[in-house]
Order: C-alpha cells, then structure tokens, then sequence
C-alpha cells in the first residue's frame, strides 16, 4: 500500500472501511461463541424459542425442575410454565432457529433435559449475538460519525473488547440486543426525533423490561419543546409501556406480572451502588476503567448546557440507581456488572475524543486483559469450581482472595494452559496498535 494510498485509508470515511470493523467483529464472535447455552437465562430463552417456532407456543412445561432449582419463571393461567426473560430476545431469534431448523438433525437437550426439537435450530440460534454484535458496531460507526465526526472504529473495539460485552456477545444473553436499541434511541435523538428514539427504549425493554427507565432522560432533552412535542413523546413512551405489559399479559395473564418471584424485588440498599463501584467481582470501573473518562465530559456539558450529553447522563444514572436497588443487583454468577451492559455502548460513544489519547491506553489494556482470560475457560465453569469448593456467591463479588476475577487468572495458571498468555499478549499488541492507527487518524484528519 503506497503512502498516498494509507493516508487516504486512514482519513476518508469509505463505506467498506465501515464495514472493516463490524465484520471483523462478527468473525470473531462467531468464532469463539459458545455453542451451548449453559446458563439457565440463555437455556429458558432458548427452549422458549424451540417451543414458539415447533409447537407455536411460548410455555416451556418440560423445565419445570430447572425452574425449581433457580427460577426461570412463573406458570400462566394454562398451569403451564413460561420464561420470566423478555420476548425480544425471542422474536429476534426465531427466524435463525427456523432457518437451521430446515437442516434435519437430532432433539437438542441439555443433560438430559429437553430444549428444542432441533439441534442444527439451535445451533444457528446461537449465533443470533454475535451477528448483532457486528451490528451494533456498525451503528456505533454510524453515530460516532455523527455526534464526532470521527469513524468510530476505536469505540467499537473498546466495547466489544475491553467490556463484558464480551462474555454476551458470546451467549444468548439480552443485554447485548438491549444495547442495540438503546444505541438506535440514541441516534434518533442525535437528530432531533425524540418520540422515535423512545419507541426504541420501548422495544429496548422487551428484552430487559428496566430499560424503560433510561427514558427519564427525555425530561433534560424535552426542556424548552413545545407541548406536542411531550403529548407526542408521551404517546410514543406509553406504547412501550403498553408493549411490555402485553409480553406479560400473553404468557402470565396480567399486564403487571413479570414471572419473578414475589420475594425478589426493588428495595433500598447501598450494597449494589457500592458494587456496582467498588466490588471486585462486578465494579464497572474494575471491569471497564475507561468509564473513568466520562468525568470529564459530564463536567464540560454542565458547564455547557449541552442537553443531549446531560440527558444521556441523567438516563444512565437513573438506570444504575435502579438496578442498584435490585435485589438480584450482582446479575447472579456472572462475569462483572452484567446488568449495566446495556448502556456500555452510550458511554464508550461518549468518550471517543479521550480514547485514543495516551492516558486511555493502560484503562483500556486493563479492561482487555480481563475479558481475554475468559476465553480458554469459560467463567461459568470458574463459578461451577467455586460452588463446588464451597465459595459462597457473596464471596466471588467482595472477597479480595476468592472474587471472580482472582478464580479466573488461578485457573489459567494451571499446567497447559500456556495459550492463554499468548492470547493475552497478541490482544494488548492489537489494541496498542489500533490505538496508533487511530491517533494517527486524528492528527491526519486534522492537518487535512
């Protein structure tokens, strides 16, 4: 590639050149995602899956004792037993499952349990995250574009990379689909269409029903509209509302049952604030501290007035505070802060002037180094070792000796598990280099 040629790489805004980083993304994802899903979320949406796509229902009857052992659901009005997790994940899986569907092949189960009546099915099922991850990182390319002026490929690495976005990308979890709508009502607002940009929060929440708190941003955004702007904006809020209590109503026979258990719920607590902050098992400045960066940017719209940034802020703190309040805040045995996922994406949109600065670099380094151990061992299987020792939950998120990223790095230290460092080694190098790629980038497009 001649010098002509490289700089006109790095300061043009190419339409494959966009596309470079969300393929990349999905080649990788695809390549070290999980093929089973061995977490009960990921088994209860996908055996809800199998039973809409083969028998036209969403009841899940045959996980009865799974959903005994640690709680899937609730049963409806039919006696019958449904998933607590939100239908989104459902219908946008549904098309992959009936597309592998096609391909004859055996009943899937999971030790012994029946999920699907087709193995092939689930299996393309599977890959229904790390496709969206690649759209997510074209969205956040189309975004950045717009809100920065810069290509946005160094954010699309901090999230996919440097975050446990990482670990969901991987599974058939919803915070990452959660993610994608909350990314698209950030787009709408970035151009002024604010009762679309709730529609999508709304359709956000039928994958994670709590998304529908980051619409309290809209207050800051909706300062000085016009009253049609708020009956509009109203209306399109109401219908998310209306939307997630009909997911309910269709499986429990009420609009305000969720399928969880009375016993859990929201009450007032410090341990998740706290956990979320300062835990070392589920701090998101542990497990992504280049969220630190946003300080800065916070301090600079107040002083600015900047109302979108402010809204932003105001949305993702009232959506922190609330799953603070959770009593389940700690998202289960999962790898970090899995239930603050969803507005990962927001924050790293946010910061993307700080991120290829040098001061980024040893955040950013920190942060993927602790998503790259988990791909020779998968964490589930850590958090299976550690019941089994007799680690207690509460100890795998505060303890300084036994928390989750401890057990992780001590069961990489184990005889034949070399590679893991390779991989380690080669992830800092690439994300080094992309890191130069994009400073560069910068100071040509600034010249230019």
């Amino acid at each position: 590639m001649t010098p002509t040629l490289f700089r006109r790489f790095l300061t043009r805004p190419l339409f494959l050149n966009r596309l470079i980083v969300p393929i990349f993304v999905v080649m990788v994802f695809a390549g070290i995602h999980y093929r089973s899903p061995m977490v009960a979320d990921d088994i209860a949406s996908v055996a809800t899956v199998g039973a809409l796509v083969d028998h036209g229902t969403l009841a899940i009857s045959s996980l009865q004792g799974l959903d005994q052992q640690v709680g899937i659901g609730a049963k409806g009005p039919d006696g019958q037993l449904y998933s607590k997790y939100g239908l989104g994940q459902v219908i946008l899986g549904a098309p992959l499952y009936a597309l592998g569907r096609l391909i004859p092949s055996a009943p899937y189960d999971v030790e012994g349990i029946p999920i699907a009546e087709s193995q092939t099915g689930v299996e393309f099922l599977l890959y229904l995250n790390p496709l969206m991850m690649g759209v997510l990182a074209w969205l956040m390319q189309l975004l950045v574009k717009e809100m920065w002026g810069d290509s946005g490929n160094m954010a699309t690495v901090v999230v996919a990379f440097t975050t446990p976005l990482f670990i969901t990308a991987r599974t058939f979890g919803t915070e990452l689909n959660t993610a994608v709508f909350l990314v698209l009502a950030l787009l709408a607002c970035l151009r002024r269409q604010y009762a679309l940009g709730l529609l999508c929060v709304g359709i956000a929440a039928l994958f994670r029903p709590a998304a529908l708190v980051f619409a309290t941003g809209w207050v800051i955004l909706l300062i000085h509209r016009p009253r049609r702007e708020w009956l509009l904006n109203g209306i399109a809020l109401m219908i998310g509302i209306l939307g997630v209590g009909l997911a309910n109503y269709i499986r429990f026979g009420s609009f305000l049952e969720s399928g969880y258990a009375s016993s859990i719920g929201f009450t007032f607590q410090f341990d998740g604030l706290l956990g979320f902050l300062i835990s070392p098992g589920r701090s998101i400045i542990l497990f992504a501290p280049w969220v630190l960066l946003t300080l800065p940017l916070f301090i600079h719209s107040i002083k600015t007035r900047n109302h979108l940034i402010l809204g932003l802020f105001l949305g993702m703190a009232v959506f922190i505070i609330l799953h603070s309040t959770w009593r389940e805040w700690h998202g289960g045995w999962s790898y970090g802060p899995r239930l603050l996922m969803p507005i990962v994406p927001i924050l790293a949109i946010l910061v993307v002037p700080w991120v290829s600065r040098w001061y980024a670099l040893p955040l950013l380094l920190i942060g993927l180094v602790i998503e790259l151990i988990t791909i020779p061992i998968y964490p589930p299987n850590v958090f299976g070792a550690a019941i089994v020792s007799g680690l207690s939950l509460e100890q795998t998120i505060w303890s300084l000796d036994n928390n989750i990223l401890v057990l992780q790095v001590r069961s990489l230290l184990t005889p034949g598990r070399e590679v893991s460092f390779v991989i380690v080694v080669f992830g800092c190098l690439a994300l080094i280099l992309g890191q130069i790629l994009m400073s560069k980038r910068r100071h040509l497009a600034q010249t230019h």
